[in-house]
């Protein structure tokens, strides 16, 4: 189940507001999509009638915020080895000394 950020804010002054309208602003409270959302949260009794989280919401809001921060991970896409690339399988390679003479080297698995 997924739901759009609007209703876990209405969730979220239900929950800390005796008056959630004050906290949200009667504009927003009051439009179509205010309204729906408060239906949505009552159909699944995460607030009551007077707009108050239920048991089952403050789990809800317990549950949210204790989900974890996400991370970010880097790696490296794969890749497939040219012939220019094969030195790391094995394959002799120049190199170059810095007094410009060329070497070569073999290098082991």
């Amino acid at each position: 189940m997924s739901v759009p950020p609007m209703t876990i804010r209405f969730m979220l002054a239900c929950f800390i507001s005796p008056n959630p309208t004050v906290v949200l602003r009667d504009a927003t409270w009051s439009c179509e999509a205010g309204q729906e959302t408060r239906r949505w949260l009552r159909d699944n009794d995460l607030i009551d009638a007077d707009h108050r989280a239920t048991e089952r919401g403050k789990a809800w809001v317990k549950f949210i915020c204790a989900t974890p921060l996400p991370i970010q991970s880097w790696s490296l896409p794969p890749r497939q080895s040219t012939v220019e690339e094969g030195w790391p399988l094995g394959v002799d390679r120049e190199h170059r000394h810095p007094n410009g003479e060329a070497r070569t080297e073999e290098k082991g698995i």
